[in-house]
């Protein structure tokens, strides 16, 4: 149940329902005759909300601040596990593994294969799972370490955490195999990468970024109107930003690194 909530929480948070809201609000009090004042400064409040989050200025900026923590790790130190972390799939059993898998979970995964071939000695561990999760569930963990498989990974080179249903989960269910001091490349998008880090510094475990799937890039005539995908990359940053936040607040999270 905490699981669900917290994802209400964050939900909710985010800019989308904040603008609907005020729009609503103001429609009914306008329709209602009541508090014509409050009625214009909530419609007036929610459109140029909607416009400020939906051209690209806002939305890249806060987005390129968080992707630009780590570069892009092209050849790996000696290390003895390479983590990727899950971004969702659909327990769909008719579909093919790796249509099961979401957008984000493959990119990560490619990048997680890409550095195991040149770390043939270290141990790839994917994640993801789902709450209340049995041995017949269907998960992330189990879709990514089947396609890896598929990708040339042996199947014994791969271990599978299939619980964890958060970045901090994630960190804990890793940390029960790679000790303080083993090096570890840990594969996730950049975006993420940032809290990740946060929360896998603090179990103690010598993290090597490798951030992957950067979503801003040079901007192309006609990126500059608005548009939906600004919003959305808005929401994903707030989402980052609001759960390092509470991650930290709860002692979850580590200090900021020195970062370049």
């Amino acid at each position: 149940m905490s699981f669900q909530l917290t994802k209400l929480a964050g939900a909710l948070l985010m800019p989308l329902p904040l603008i609907l809201g005020l729009l609503i609000l103001g429609l009914v009090l306008l329709y209602l005759n009541r508090a014509r004042r409050l009625s214009l400064v909530a419609l007036t409040s929610g459109t140029l909300l909607l416009l400020l989050l939906s051209v690209p200025l806002l939305p890249r900026q806060a987005a390129t601040a968080i992707e630009n923590d780590y570069p892009r790790l092209w050849m790996p130190p000696d290390a003895s596990w390479v983590v990727v972390l899950g971004a969702g799939s659909r327990p769909d059993p008719s579909l093919s593994p790796v249509s099961r898998l979401s957008t984000n979970s493959l990119h990560r995964l490619a990048e997680g294969v890409r550095l195991y071939r040149q770390l043939p000695a270290a141990t790839l561990i994917v994640t993801g799972g789902v709450p209340d999760v049995t041995e017949h569930t269907l998960t992330t963990a189990d879709d990514l370490a089947t396609v890896a498989a598929s990708w040339g990974v042996p199947p014994e080179a791969i271990l599978r955490a299939r619980e964890p249903v958060n970045t901090e989960a994630e960190a804990d269910a890793v940390a029960r195999w790679v000790k303080p001091g083993e090096l570890m490349i840990l594969v996730t998008s950049a975006l993420h990468m940032r809290r990740a880090v946060a929360l896998f510094d603090e179990k103690g475990l010598a993290v090597v970024p490798a951030p992957t799937q950067g979503l801003v890039s040079d901007g192309v005539v006609g990126n500059q109107i608005p548009r939906s995908g600004n919003i959305s990359l808005m929401e994903r940053s707030l989402k980052e930003i609001i759960g390092l936040w509470w991650a930290r607040l709860r002692g979850e999270a580590g200090a900021p690194r020195e970062t370049e």
